[in-house]
């Protein structure tokens, strides 16, 4: 009896103080949602319609979809600012050994020596409309999951069509939010012509790289300016040395004051993923089974790429922006696992989940649609950990760009064999043809060193998967030996793949696509058999992973509803999970305890990039700016303090596609960029932690005194200063 009430006090907590059921001033805000917000008694001092004006120019406009990231309007003359680390593969492509552009950084001095930044789209919001009432029209009560997903198809495709015939200029899309319970159509206005402007030293960009990634204090530069154009005529249109600046309706301009700890901010983004309305057995797995994997995977690969470079800048430069990424990721998932032990989020989770439970239990209604939802969720997870070994080897060996290839080929020749009818589209005619070409033109894009040791890494780890899910020619390869004998077996036929395979020869794939597929597995060597083991096993795993994403969504989808149900009936709002749409979210400048007794203050300054310098590594400061430490020349960019301002901490609510995104005043003026959050927050993907949710942000005055310091000074100029 006391267990039991204990229980049903606690459900009935989570109800009202739960990380999701209770309101508070967390949140990844849809656009539509601002205006009810309590925006002026939390410290705003702008109307609200100046933040988000789907009928005319606002800040929301001054904000763009950028790259990986977000990056926003800093001038009239389309200039852009975003992160180093968004506008960082635009410099590395432009970098060589002879214009090492990563380490000296790169800065046009006019127009006409702007780059192309490769691959860079901008994209504004000009069109945003809920438009769920419509999309979900067709859908009947009864009708199966695949039922009401054709009858959302169907409506989805009506409501774009007409978008587009009104709006022939825009991007359309519909995007779904809470798991298919919400949509909105959004229209992107798209800038494909964007341009390298300045950014800083790497020593700057990056200072303290790794080291201080998702760290504070922080003392980094992440910042860079871009230029978006257009066609002469104000269109959009494909990069050509005839456009012309892009100028936009609304740009953000810096703020006269320099933020304050408590003073309030607020940032719009475009948010990547979070993961806070899953389930306990969700998190679960990523505890016990995803995070720990990965975090191992991305350390080996990381460890073999930096000792390959070693010396040598050309494969330094080759491999920047991958090195950098695999890093990024995973520090963060680091963190993610010692956030979730540290909230004991899999027991919240599933008091949430009593509480929900108990809630529609007793209205028999909601039973008959609810009952059995988290009990389906465990047994699809428990049919992922049983598939894992294979899926995950699988997936580390075809990270191989050679195993790779090895594969498409060999799949390539199965369709063949085919009557063509009866092939996956892409196998027929026209597009068979092409595949082919590719196919002969050979695998691309490895480096033999690093790629060799990785795959002989993932091959020792297939030796270990259990039975009915091994790799036959892996097998036989160390077949009849000892366990300490099994690394160099391996290792010689690695070698002697790598060596011999006629994969890496014209002549030899030529001779290869003449056959077929059981002859090419036969002839065509280690990569080719290993190939033939993995297609069969892979494809009849990735089916049944194909039928649990299904059920996935439809479950999702249900379990969603019934918490927004819950909420609706409370009276509180909820936020959806971020989906790469424009969001918003504020807060406060704030400082944090990271452990007991140690209190991070929200600002860091110059004084601090110096004491972290080494001369060495990731902590190198370029003479310029320990010039201007040392002569005090700081001008009118000194706080109160007496020093120039770096970073900042904020309590705003942000995660991966936030990097780049305004931080703004109360005024709506620009004080920072963010670029990233600290270690203890990395766990907000799965569930706010007020305590520990802080994101970091590069000081607007920092952004100028460095572009002063460093000679950008017509960037400094289109700034206002």
């Amino acid at each position: 009896m006391v267990k039991r009430l204990t229980t049903t006090i606690l459900a009935l907590a989570a109800i009202g103080a739960g990380a999701h059921f209770a309101f508070t001033d967390e949140g990844q805000w849809t656009p539509d949602q601002i205006g009810r917000l309590n925006l002026h008694r939390a410290g705003l001092s702008i109307p609200v319609e100046q933040i988000f004006n789907p009928g005319g120019p606002g800040i929301h406009e001054a904000t763009l979809r950028l790259g990986g990231g977000t990056g926003e309007f800093v001038s009239p003359e389309g200039l852009i600012m975003t992160n180093h680390h968004v506008a960082f593969g635009a410099v590395a492509s432009i970098a060589t050994a002879e214009q090492d552009y990563i380490t000296d950084g790169y800065l046009a001095r006019t127009r006409e020596e702007e780059i192309r930044a490769r691959g860079y789209t901008a994209r504004m919001v000009q069109l945003y409309e809920d438009v769920t009432a419509r999309v979900l029209s067709g859908v009947r009560e009864g009708m199966s999951f695949e039922e009401r997903r054709e009858a959302i198809r169907t409506a989805t495709e009506a409501v774009v069509d007409e978008a587009r015939r009104e709006h022939p200029d825009l991007e359309i899309s519909i995007s779904a939010f809470s798991y298919g319970n919400a949509f909105k159509l959004v229209g992107f206005k798209m800038i494909r012509d964007i341009r390298i402007v300045y950014v800083p030293p790497f020593s700057v960009g990056n200072y303290g790289a790794d080291t201080d990634n998702w760290m504070f204090p922080r003392h980094t530069g992440d910042f860079s300016f871009l230029r978006a154009y257009v066609a002469p005529d104000g269109s959009p249109a494909p990069y050509n040395r005839e456009n012309v600046p892009y100028r936009p309706r609304s740009w953000l301009k810096v703020a006269s004051r320099a933020p304050e700890e408590g003073d309030f901010v607020f940032m719009l983004g475009f948010p990547g993923s979070t993961m806070r309305y899953l389930d306990s057995y969700y998190v679960a797995y990523e505890r016990a089974c995803r995070l720990p994997y990965q975090i191992m995977i991305l350390g080996e690969r990381i460890d073999v790429m930096r000792r390959a470079w070693e010396g040598d800048r050309e494969l330094q430069i080759r491999f920047a922006t991958t090195v950098k990424s695999l890093a990024n990721v995973h520090k963060n998932y680091q963190g993610k696992v010692v956030g979730i032990d540290r909230m004991d989020l899999v027991a919240r989770k599933q008091v949430e989940e009593a509480a929900w439970t108990g809630w529609y239990s007793s209205q028999p209604e909601l039973k008959r649609r609810y009952d059995g939802v988290l009990e389906a969720l465990e047994r699809i997870y428990a049919g992922m950990r049983e598939d894992d070994p294979f899926l995950l080897t699988a997936g580390e060996l075809l990270y191989s760009p050679i195993q790779s290839y090895a594969l498409n080929l060999y799949e390539y020749l199965l369709q063949m064999e085919i009557p063509e009818e009866r092939r996956g589209t892409n196998y027929r005619g026209e597009q068979a043809e092409q595949r082919k070409e590719r196919l002969l033109e050979g695998p691309a894009g490895y480096y033999q060193p690093v790629d060799h040791e990785l795959y002989l890494r993932a091959a020792v780890r297939g030796l270990a998967l259990p039975e009915g899910q091994k790799i036959a020619t892996l097998q036989h390869i160390v077949e009849g030996q000892e366990l300490q004998g099994y690394a160099p077996a391996l290792s010689r036929a690695i070698d002697e793949a790598y060596a011999s395979s006629p994969l890496l020869s014209p002549d030899g794939r030529e001779r290869l696509l003449a056959l077929s597929a059981d002859e090419a597995a036969d002839r065509g060597g280690l990569f080719l058999r290993i190939a033939a083991d993995l297609r069969d096993r892979r494809n009849e795993l990735n089916e049944r992973r194909q039928a649990r994403n299904r059920d996935l969504a439809r479950l999702r989808q249900l379990y969603a509803e019934g918490i927004m149900a819950l909420r609706q009936q409370q009276g509180k709002m909820l936020y959806p999970d971020a989906n790469r749409s424009l969001r918003f979210s504020y807060g406060y400048v704030r400082g944090y305890e990271p452990k007991d007794a140690v209190y991070i203050k929200p600002l860091t300054h110059l004084k601090g990039v110096m004491e972290k310098e080494t001369g060495e590594g990731e902590f190198i400061v370029p003479e310029v700016l320990q010039q201007a430490w040392r002569s005090r020349a700081f001008g009118r960019w000194a706080d109160a303090s007496g020093d120039v301002p770096v970073n900042l901490l904020t309590n705003c609510d942000t995660t991966g596609g936030s990097s780049g995104s305004p931080v703004m005043n109360a005024r709506g003026e620009l004080v920072g960029i963010n670029f990233d959050r600290v270690w203890e927050a990395t766990v907000n993907d799965y569930n706010f932690d007020p305590e520990f949710g802080r994101n970091i942000s590069v000081h607007m005055h920092y952004i100028i005194f460095i572009c002063e310091v460093f000679g950008a000074s017509n960037v400094v100029s289109e700034l206002g200063f």
